[in-house]
């Protein structure tokens, strides 16, 4: 059962009930529940080791133990007979499960593997014990814990199969995006509407122009984060500005609800804000990107530079007659498209930043 190979028990108190029967005449008498002995072939069957420590040395624990694989009998010092066990047949103490109720018994508890007792056992034999049963001795413990070692390797296979589920969707998505970004190295087309859009950024932080970023759904949040991360290249650059005109603004257009009817949120503030030359990026993964489509048409009346970064859909068609780039992420699935759009948005702010370092101001 799992890492557990042995089972070690002590006899009284654990099997019987501790107590000795006589009527002061005959034999003393002790009685032992069917299901412990049940318990101790279903143990066997399935290849442990099933043994006992007993300081009694009797008739009856004579009889126990002529069904065991394994005992010691009239022995006090129980961890010592355990660790000659290990010894001998070579077992690791991790692999024994030792059961005890009395003073005797809490050393060999310690050095088990895997310490068991009865309810009724002893407070200091409780103290140390890893399982505490449920029932008292003599009432079937080995009963009880042969169910609740299979309940716990149960458990432990379904934490298992858990964990390997998990570890097949990381690599699952891993591989996903990794093939993702492979594919963006080979599109030719993607590549160089990156550099020249890159071209036209610098060459609106040079003129003092403005970026507009609007998105639907997760797009939002690329957008504004867009916007922050190019906030901080540009102002990180002022220096290089000798004439002293400021950066270019990037402004972030707010979008209240991706679901709502707000389709002309994007256009309206692009209306009052934007000027010819300026620059609107779109970000979305959506089909039906109304608010995006009304602001790339109003970008085209006002003569701004509209870049569209979005998945490979061909519903698409109609912004097409508006957006002077698309960058494509090659992927129709929604979190690799998100995956991507976010490398886009690291991938522009690294050659915009690298450009102004090495003079594109010039």
């Amino acid at each position: 059962m799992n890492n557990i190979h042995v089972l070690i028990f002590d006899i009284d108190g654990v099997i019987t009930d501790g107590k000795k029967y006589t009527d002061g005449l005959s034999q003393e008498m002790k009685s032992v529940a069917f299901k412990d002995l049940d318990a101790i072939k279903s143990f066997q069957n399935e290849g442990m080791i099933v043994g006992c420590i007993s300081g009694e040395d009797t008739a009856f624990s004579r009889s126990i133990s002529a069904h065991l694989d394994y005992s010691s009998l009239g022995k006090k010092n129980k961890k010592k007979v355990l660790e000659e066990f290990c010894r001998d047949y070579q077992i690791d103490s991790k692999e024994v499960c030792y059961i005890g109720d009395g003073k005797y018994d809490i050393e060999a508890l310690m050095y088990a593997g895997l310490s068991v007792c009865p309810y009724d056992a002893i407070y200091e034999v409780r103290e140390v014990a890893d399982m505490i049963l449920t029932v008292c001795g003599g009432e079937g413990c080995l009963a009880e814990l042969y169910t609740r070692l299979h309940q716990r390797n149960r458990m432990n296979e379904k934490t298992l199969t858990v964990q390997t589920d998990v570890m097949e969707i990381i690599q699952r998505s891993m591989t996903a995006h990794n093939n993702m970004a492979e594919q963006m190295m080979l599109e030719e087309p993607l590549l160089h509407a990156v550099e020249i859009v890159c071209q036209r950024l610098v060459s609106v932080f040079q003129k003092n122009g403005r970026l507009f970023f609007c998105g639907n759904g997760t797009g939002d949040l690329l957008a504004r984060y867009f916007a922050a991360q190019l906030s901080e290249i540009f102002c990180e650059k002022k220096s290089y500005d000798s004439a002293g005109v400021l950066p270019a603004s990037c402004y972030y257009m707010t979008l209240p609800a991706a679901d709502n009817d707000c389709s002309l949120v994007f256009s309206r503030q692009l209306e009052r804000k934007s000027r010819a030359g300026d620059v609107i990026f779109g970000i979305t993964v959506k089909k039906n990107a109304a608010s995006i489509f009304n602001a790339f048409k109003q970008a085209r009346e006002k003569e701004l530079l509209t870049v569209l970064i979005t998945g490979k859909d061909p519903l698409y068609i109609s912004i097409r007659n508006y957006a002077d780039f698309m960058i494509e992420i090659p992927s129709d699935d929604t979190m690799r498209v998100q995956e991507g759009q976010q490398m886009m948005i690291h991938m522009i702010c690294e050659i915009i930043n690298e450009k102004l370092t090495m003079g594109g101001l010039k």
